[in-house]
């Protein structure tokens, strides 16, 4: 709750670091501890909350903080393969975050980028959402099967379409070939079929018109910081 709040008010270099190694790092005695699907309902409710805020949100920034709550969500569903994928989506937020100096943060008016920063945006939000031809698309096929992955990639990407309501500036800008070149990274040959509703998330996002400005002071963050310890320690104690 704490982190769209220090998101919104950082530089982009700080917002980078937390996103991609700070947050994250709390996962490891997490995952080391658990067994298989032991947090999954704790996985899904951190999912499903991230997911929700990241839709309803007008600020670039504070959409991608909860985009990174909702994937540290996924990472819960599956130890075995949530060391690829918090590289995979330390690589895809840390460079989101840094595009953020070069554009807009407020939703609700007019943006634009440049071809190169559109295009990096693109691959890592992509990536997110579980798309075929990444790195993280690989991971997400891999770590969620069934009809949940593709209700995960459907969700993930409905945010992502929002992000990509840009004006393109088709000139060419050489201090953005080096973020575009980092997201080449997460290119991977891999294939399945749900890149069509990743397309699909995409599309309602785009048109999705709920853009909220949203702000929680630090007695709300506490107060349900508090609710949460409770009903997660409650959730613990049956798991055990």
């Amino acid at each position: 709750m704490w982190l769209p709040e220090v998101h919104s008010n950082v530089e982009p270099e700080v917002s980078a670091m937390l996103s991609s190694i700070y947050t994250q790092s709390a996962l490891f005695p997490l995952l080391r501890i658990s067994g298989e699907n032991e947090f999954f309902i704790v996985g899904t409710i951190t999912f499903l909350f991230g997911v929700f805020f990241s839709i309803i949100s007008s600020d670039l920034k504070k959409i991608l903080a909860y985009s990174s709550m909702s994937q540290i969500g996924l990472m819960l569903l599956n130890p075995f393969f949530a060391p690829l994928y918090v590289l995979s989506h330390g690589i895809s937020k840390a460079i989101l975050f840094l595009t953020t100096r070069y554009q807009k943060r407020d939703l609700r008016i007019k943006r634009e980028v440049n071809i190169l920063l559109f295009l990096t945006m693109l691959i890592c939000l992509l990536s997110l959402s579980g798309f075929s031809l990444t790195l993280g698309g690989y991971v997400k096929g891999k770590m969620i099967h069934g009809l949940f992955s593709y209700l995960i990639s459907f969700l993930s990407s409905i945010y992502a379409g929002k992000i990509l309501k840009l004006k393109i500036d088709f000139r060419f800008e050489k201090k953005f070939i080096y973020l575009f070149l980092a997201s080449l990274i997460l290119i991977f040959p891999y294939f399945n079929l749900k890149s069509f509703v990743v397309i699909l998330g995409m599309l309602v996002g785009f048109l999705l018109n709920i853009n909220l400005d949203l702000s929680f002071t630090t007695e709300t963050i506490l107060t349900l910081m508090t609710f949460s310890v409770s009903i997660f320690s409650l959730i613990g104690g049956i798991i055990w």
